[in-house]
């Protein structure tokens, strides 16, 4: 069984979550906590990779796919540690 098999339809959306962060980045609208933790986590993982000075100076797109690929895939594999851990913990993982 896999954690989507317990989320409501409600929460699953059409656009994918990274495509309204940044659109709401863009145009200055409030992030929900779930999208606050989901860029801070980007950052901090950034900043271990000692890719945050060039994020911050140049912007995510001055990014190689190398490094963006290093990003994701931490960020995923903290994602997918973190709802084993709630299921463990039997909470219902929001993100």
């Amino acid at each position: 069984m896999k954690y989507y098999d317990f989320l409501d339809d409600s929460l699953i959306r059409k656009t994918p979550f990274k495509k309204v962060i940044k659109a709401k980045i863009t145009s200055n609208k409030k992030l929900s906590d779930e999208e606050k933790e989901r860029e801070r986590l980007k950052y901090e993982i950034a900043e271990e990779l000692g890719l945050k000075d060039k994020v911050e100076k140049y912007g995510w797109s001055s990014l190689t796919a190398k490094e963006t690929g290093q990003i994701g895939g931490i960020m995923t594999r903290r994602n997918r540690d973190r709802r084993e851990e709630d299921f463990k913990n039997g909470r219902i993982p929001k993100w």
